[in-house]
């Protein structure tokens, strides 16, 4: 950080003059810009909105992988060279933003992760780095790679190679984020931990701790840096804090070669992670569809327990092709949820947020006191994922079938307000549906 520090004098020279909506900060003028939001565990923020009581509809834009500026579909395709401009204009000054704050951790993940995430199909060179002053004793023309490893280090504030920065950032996690093979084969050559994990959380973007450069590059989808990884021997189960692999990351980021790469370096498709994910699990979580197929294709065996469920509530208003994906892949439209003493992460917490409904009602915590034997057309009008609800009905859904607080899907329609179209077409025809409950694992509050 020192290097940072003694380098700011320069910023100001090469700050570029702004060409979006400016704000003024500190005196100087730079785009308000925010860094994204979103991580390979997004399924986590999820979670973490449940137990922070917030309301569905925020939920659902938090739970969603945020694609690249360059993804949206334009009318003419000369209209991506002026949002390449304006995207780079928001980077740089964002950029300038962290330093003159002192936000070098920030500074380090924009700097390393905008090719990827905003400059993705932009066809943009990425920023290098803003910090001047760059020296070394290495000679390109001998060690072009110890050169590049040098410049890499400064424009990063690293002073050597097993340095660690306040976040718990090691070099070779961001150089696995930038997708820069010279610097990670430099970093490799000089004996570093290829499987050096990062050592604390990164909460805005649902990073947990203990996730190695593999992790990062198959979020990142830089799937060059995931083949000289894995050539490298890297430890594709490696369990982060939460308890996921690599697989975790990949299917969070919608990365199917990612995925193809890992399956094929024996990746465990049934690690589970925190609260019971399994990337198959996650990937229905963040609307990964790409991730989804291509794991279907590689094992078609693979369970779908509870996956309707968890889509449902995930992608919120846009699950309907997830939904589509997995009737197609035969998921029982049919299936109760059921959280079970023996999957105590599952179990805690949808009883934990079930006793704070009592306290503190919101959308989440109703949908965990209705959740146990709730069917997925049950989750989806609780969840607000009306869109998915014509299509459940199509498959076979049934109207008829009861939670264990003995409500119908009308029912919960109707104490949600739901519109009168669903609250008809959800109405119970014919007997009710009866079915006994198992007499283990049934406790409940």
């Amino acid at each position: 950080m020192r290097v940072l520090r003694r380098a700011m004098p320069g910023f100001e020279a090469q700050r570029p003059a702004a060409d979006a909506e400016p704000c003024n900060l500190g005196g100087k003028r730079v785009v308000s810009h925010g860094e994204s939001s979103t991580g390979p565990f997004d399924a986590r923020r999820w979670l973490r909105h449940c137990c922070g009581e917030r309301d569905a509809p925020e939920a659902d834009v938090d739970s969603k992988q945020i694609e690249g500026p360059g993804e949206g579909e334009f009318t003419l395709d000369a209209d991506r060279v002026g949002i390449g401009r304006m995207v780079t204009q928001m980077v740089w000054s964002k950029l300038f933003h962290y330093l003159d704050h002192g936000e070098f951790h920030n500074y380090r993940f924009l700097l390393n992760s905008h090719a990827s995430v905003y400059f993705h199909v932009l066809d943009m060179e990425p920023i290098d780095g803003l910090v001047p002053g760059f020296q070394t004793r290495t000679d390109p023309c001998v060690d072009r790679k110890g050169f590049m490893l040098d410049h890499f280090l400064h424009q990063n504030g690293f002073r050597n190679i097993s340095e660690r920065d306040d976040a718990g950032w090691p070099p070779i996690c961001f150089a696995a984020m930038s997708n820069n093979l010279v610097v990670l084969q430099a970093l490799l050559d000089r004996q570093v931990d290829i499987n050096q994990a990062t050592t604390k959380p990164k909460a805005e973007a649902s990073f947990p701790a203990k996730v190695t450069p593999l992790g990062v590059a198959c979020f990142f989808r830089n799937n060059e840096a995931v083949e000289l990884l894995l050539r490298a021997r890297a430890h594709v189960n490696y369990k982060d804090a939460w308890g996921g692999g690599a697989l975790h990351p990949a299917c969070a980021g919608d990365n199917p070669l990612g995925v193809r790469l890992l399956c094929h370096a024996r990746a465990n498709m049934n690690q589970q992670s925190m609260p019971g994910l399994s990337p198959f699990m996650l990937s229905c979580v963040c609307g990964s569809v790409r991730a989804m197929k291509e794991m279907l294709a590689l094992n078609p065996a693979l369970s779908l327990r509870h996956c309707l469920h968890i889509a449902l509530v995930g992608a919120g208003g846009g699950a309907a092709d997830l939904v589509s994906v997995l009737l197609e892949a035969r998921a029982n439209v049919n299936e109760q949820f059921r959280s079970q003493i023996r999957e105590p992460g599952w179990w805690l917490l949808m009883n934990v947020m079930a006793v704070r409904h009592r306290v503190s009602p919101s959308r989440l915590t109703l949908l965990a006191y209705h959740h146990y034997d709730a069917t997925p057309l049950m989750f989806s009008i609780l969840s607000g994922s009306l869109d998915s609800v014509s299509s459940l009905l199509s498959a076979g859904a049934r109207v008829d079938m009861r939670n264990y607080r003995r409500k119908t899907a009308s029912e919960l329609a109707r104490q949600m307000l739901a519109p009168s179209w669903l609250i008809e077409a959800c109405s119970t025809k014919g007997q009710p549906y009866t079915q006994t409950l198992p007499e283990s694992d049934t406790f409940f509050v």
